[in-house]
């Protein structure tokens, strides 16, 4: 059953993806916060709190042409994480980090300097991934199927970032996953259970391959320890692996790895200088000062179909949800590009 359904996902990405173009998808986007190169990171960091957004397209201040996409993220690592494990390389322990430490560092940092400076410290942001409106579909989801989370669509362009007659737009991960939904639905509409395409939500997780699965060695924070701590983690991790989760599970402090919430890189949006020691708090204070509360984690199991999954992650607003055994022990991590991954022409090989 598994190896027909994905045979007719690889013909509905030929047959029925192939007939869309980005344009029929983007209608009605739009950009609505651009950041320049030259202004401080300080106001960017303002700017982005105050739309509620975690990253934005950079503009060239000279040029006018679109150089990339930063993110909270990506300035906070550069103008703290980062120098504070080159400051303390080996010399202290994550957990021995004082507010006096988080000062010296940012006091070095100049929050008042272009952004530019702290530009191409992820793989994400060292290229611009640009797309033409023109672009079909599959090789969009081809793209966002091996980590890129967001690109600029040029409406009407022919030549690069910044040339085109109409306001570019983003597209993200998430679009991708509304379309891929969407699809499946129509399909079902159509062909009811006669559709092998349709099918496809039907089959459980853990069968369809590229499953982020777990073990002893997990990484994540407990929610007794410091939100600096869960951070760093992120950051070695991130370096270091492919998974490219940006989010760590937050577990319970008994020990038993219950997981109770979720710690991640969009977590760092709207700290300011002067709310840096808030990162010395437990985690789960840490959650609660910025948002009142710690939100419950969004998880499935193993045995939770693909259409259900899917489901979660777009009705939650999420970019990924936890796996959790019957103890609610995390044991693995579902994704968007996992989900996005499972209509590419990789996947129905």
């Amino acid at each position: 059953f598994f190896s027909r359904a994905m045979a007719d996902a690889k013909n509905l990405q030929k047959e029925i993806f192939s007939k869309y173009y980005l344009k029929d998808i983007v209608k009605g986007k739009e950009i609505i916060t651009t950041i320049k190169n030259s202004e401080n990171i300080q106001d960017v960091l303002q700017k982005m709190d105050k739309n509620k957004i975690t990253s934005c397209p950079v503009i060239d201040s000279r040029t006018g042409r679109y150089l990339t996409i930063t993110s909270v993220s990506e300035i906070v690592v550069g103008v703290l994480l980062g120098p504070l494990l080159s400051a303390f390389d080996g010399k202290k322990e994550d957990d021995k980090f004082t507010e006096k430490d988080l000062a010296a560092v940012l006091q070095k940092a100049d929050l008042d300097r272009p952004i530019g400076t702290v530009l191409g410290l992820t793989s994400e942001s060292k290229y611009l991934q640009v797309f033409l409106e023109t672009t079909k579909m599959p090789t969009v989801l081809s793209s966002f199927s091996n980590g890129v989370h967001r690109a600029l669509v040029l409406r009407n362009a022919e030549k690069g970032p910044g040339i085109g007659s109409g306001p570019p737009c983003y597209f993200s991960q998430t679009d991708c996953a509304i379309f891929i939904r969407e699809r499946i639905k129509e399909e079902r509409a159509k062909f009811g259970q006669a559709s092998l395409v349709a099918a496809i939500s039907h089959v459980p997780i853990h069968i369809m391959g590229k499953i982020k699965q777990m073990n002893e060695s997990l990484v994540s924070v407990r929610e007794d320890e410091t939100a600096l701590v869960g951070f760093l983690k992120l950051l070695r991790f991130k370096v270091r692996s492919d998974w490219s989760l940006g989010a760590l599970p937050v577990l319970s402090k008994d020990g038993k790895g219950k997981i109770v919430g979720t710690l991640s890189a969009s977590d760092l949006r709207g700290l300011t200088q002067d709310e840096i020691h808030i990162l010395l708090l437990p985690v789960s204070d840490y959650l609660k000062y910025q948002y009142g509360k710690v939100r419950t984690p969004v998880s499935i199991t193993l045995k939770t179909t693909f259409g259900d999954a899917l489901d979660k992650i777009l009705d939650n607003h999420v970019h990924r949800v936890w796996i959790v055994d019957e103890n609610e022990k995390a044991v693995g991590v579902w994704s968007l590009t996992d989900a996005i991954y499972q209509f590419t022409t990789e996947a129905a090989k």
